[in-house]
């Protein structure tokens, strides 16, 4: 449903249980006119009649206009009250868990769109205008906390300082390779809190001290002109998974005995994988690919007809609604798992989904009394949802072993190994 639907179908309900004053329209004071009768042709409608869709397009643009930055507000405030209602799911071990990453959202083919936004070229194919949309989440709920909607051209590490700039001491951002990128190290460092991130190739650093066969804390000076002299501290957390070539985690968080090594890869003392869900502090980052998902394909944003707007103002009023509805959904999950019990991860967002539409087609016609009650079984149902654990389930992607060129000669070599002797 778009915006005028749902705000016209809810006027509608109300009107018919009652619940809005009915009053005749004055109307014009026209020739042969009664003082109570309204003219055909008077724009103004009575008080039980929903406003037309041109008068609701007139509104939104008149609001993105004059109030730019009201719904980043309110996603700001939304998430400060529900940090000051569950704040101890929020943090581990003294740390505020954030995951970072970028996704590309596919536009409506208009001309407006392109322009502002920018078109992926494909082979054979018309340019689709798309745009880029780069989220902060709280890992441990699967929460949006700050995001951004911009440009194709601008990157993703670009976008990603200005949501950086939002953090507070304490916080450990899971980053995903793309962000590889020492302004962004910079800033984190600067605002107090941490970054784990995969390491890169073509990376020179110097080693400081080894703290266990498997870390060592180096000295990265880039070599980039823009950070001369600059260096900063790292800990490498070297590890292998069965079937890829070798890498490592690397993070400015130096205590090893704040998070350790086994904890960041979700190892036992024997050094063996953990197969329990979220054992691994580091892969919690894999909640924004999660909450991505949920967005585009659940909510139906990405589907035919889920964007419909025509500018940019247009589009960035419906992705904003559709980021508030999936925090408000979610935030009924952490309510239902925080009085029923369970893993707030655990619950099925498309159930839950469901349940929402179906409370919000009965609660407008449900009276006061009756109200609590059906609230408290729409969380009961919502906590009744449980996913199936299947630990180690993955789905295998063919082109992980392919060998990518950047071009200028230069080339990515697959992490995936194509035979593994381990």
């Amino acid at each position: 449903m778009n915006f005028c639907l749902v705000l016209t179908s809810t006027f509608r309900v109300l009107s018919e249980m009652g619940r809005l004053p009915r009053h005749a329209c004055r109307g014009c004071k026209g020739r042969g006119r009664g003082r109570g009768r309204g003219s055909r042709h008077d724009p103004r409608k009575a008080a039980d009649a929903p406003p037309s869709e041109e008068a609701f397009v007139q509104a939104r643009t008149r609001m993105l206009r004059e109030l730019p930055g009201y719904f980043v507000a309110l996603l700001a405030v939304l998430g400060e009250a529900l940090e000051s209602r569950h704040r101890d799911l929020l943090y581990w071990n003294g740390l505020r868990l954030l995951a970072l990453d970028g996704t590309r959202i596919t536009l409506p083919r208009w001309k407006r769109l392109g322009e502002y936004f920018g078109c992926a070229r494909n082979k054979g194919g018309r340019p689709r205008p798309q745009a880029r949309m780069v989220m902060l989440l709280l890992a441990t709920l699967r929460l949006p906390w700050r995001y951004e909607l911009a440009p194709r051209a601008q990157g993703e590490s670009t976008v990603a300082g200005r949501l950086l700039a939002h953090l507070r001491p304490g916080d450990l951002v899971l980053m995903d390779r793309g962000f590889f990128n020492f302004g962004l190290f910079r800033l984190v460092r600067d605002a107090g809190g941490f970054f784990a991130i995969r390491r890169v190739k073509r990376l020179r650093l110097r080693t400081l001290r080894r703290l266990s066969p498997h870390e060592r804390v180096v000295r990265w000076r880039p070599a980039s002109r823009k950070w001369k002299g600059q260096t900063i501290d790292l800990r490498v957390i070297d590890y292998r998974v069965r079937g890829f070539r070798r890498t490592a985690i690397i993070t400015n968080l130096l205590d090893e005995e704040r998070v350790s090594r086994e904890q960041f890869l979700g190892l036992d003392a024997s050094d063996a994988w953990v197969t329990e869900r979220d054992a691994a502090l580091y892969h919690r980052r894999w909640q924004v690919e999660t909450a991505f998902r949920e967005i585009k394909r659940v909510q139906r944003m990405q589907e035919p007809g889920g964007l419909r707007g025509r500018t940019r103002e247009a589009i960035e009023y419906e992705v904003v609604g559709h980021v508030l509805l999936y925090l408000l959904v979610r935030w009924l999950m952490v309510e239902a798992a925080a009085r029923h019990g369970g893993d707030v991860l655990r619950l099925s967002f498309t159930a839950a989904l469901h349940e929402v539409r179906h409370a919000a087609a009965l609660l407008p016609l449900c009276t006061p009394r009756l109200r609590r009650p059906m609230t408290e079984r729409m969380l009961l149902n919502i906590a009744g949802n449980v996913l199936p654990d299947r630990p180690g389930r993955h789905y295998p992607r063919p082109n992980d072993g392919r060998i990518r060129r950047t071009g200028a000669g230069h080339r990515i070599t697959p992490g995936r190994l194509r035979r593994c002797k381990a």
